[in-house]
């Protein structure tokens, strides 16, 4: 019985051990900031800014929220999203679009930069105009 007691206890304190040299190899999380942000942030630590990486980690998060509300449990959705760069412009000015983008030349400088509520045709053949 007292063989059985000193395993225990020898169990007990392996266990401890292993207890404790784990604890030393975590890292302290802020409680204030949303774990899923935190981790986006994290994730972007090399790749972004750091005055933008809240900012794009949001936006990310965001952006996946969407994606997964609309797709269900495929991951078509994930394979929709884009990400557009704009020459000249800043991380600040990173926004997400909800829809879709298209690529547009201007034939005459007073077109109208902005179209409310356009009706548009996809079309998968070519148009050719007689003449």
């Amino acid at each position: 019985q007292q063989q059985q007691q000193q395993q225990q206890q020898q169990q007990q304190q392996q266990q401890q051990q292993q207890h404790n040299q784990q604890s030393q190899s975590s890292v302290l999380v802020d409680n204030k900031e949303d774990p899923v942000v935190f981790l986006a942030t994290t994730s972007l630590h090399s790749k972004v800014a750091e005055v933008a990486r809240k900012k794009i980690a949001k936006l990310c998060i965001d952006c996946m929220k969407i994606v997964k509300s609309e797709g269900g449990n495929n991951d078509f959705g994930a394979r929709s999203v884009n990400v557009l760069w704009e020459e000249g412009a800043s991380l600040e000015d990173s926004r997400m679009l909800h829809g879709i983008i298209t690529p547009f030349s201007y034939a005459h400088p007073e077109m109208p930069k902005y179209h409310k509520n356009p009706k548009v045709a996809v079309i998968s053949c070519t148009l050719d105009l007689p003449g």
